[in-house]
């Protein structure tokens, strides 16, 4: 019932406007029904992060452009998911340590710049 949930939802929001993201969204929850004989209770839980981890991408959810973190905060906010699947959304990127640091270096460059433009005035 969760993963329904999750697939409906997921498809809601990624189905017409990235149907490419879509598809792919979909592949990875196939794999996920492969291995939930292992995952006993969490079964549910895995199957509703795999049909929700990409959701960021959606255009109207896009607010930060780091899509687990724009995906994890509609979760929680027009959904009131639960905290795990919150967290493994938006947490499932950071196998790509090299795209987190990158983010957060623009990030940290940004406020930099700002802050020095702020500071230069007195």
């Amino acid at each position: 019932m969760f993963g329904a949930w999750a697939m409906a939802v997921a498809e809601a929001e990624l189905s017409s406007p990235l149907p490419r993201r879509w598809a792919h969204t979909q592949g990875v929850a196939e794999r996920a029904k492969e291995v939930r004989q292992v995952l006993g209770v969490n079964v549910g839980l895995l199957l509703a992060a795999a049909a929700l981890h990409d959701v960021g991408y959606a255009p109207r959810l896009a607010a930060t452009g780091f899509h687990p973190l724009d995906g994890a905060r509609f979760l929680r906010d027009e959904h009131g998911a639960e905290e795990r699947l919150v967290r493994l959304v938006a947490n499932h990127s950071f196998a790509h340590v090299g795209k987190l640091h990158d983010h957060t270096h623009r990030m940290g460059l940004l406020l930099a710049a700002r802050t020095s433009t702020l500071t230069d005035h007195f």
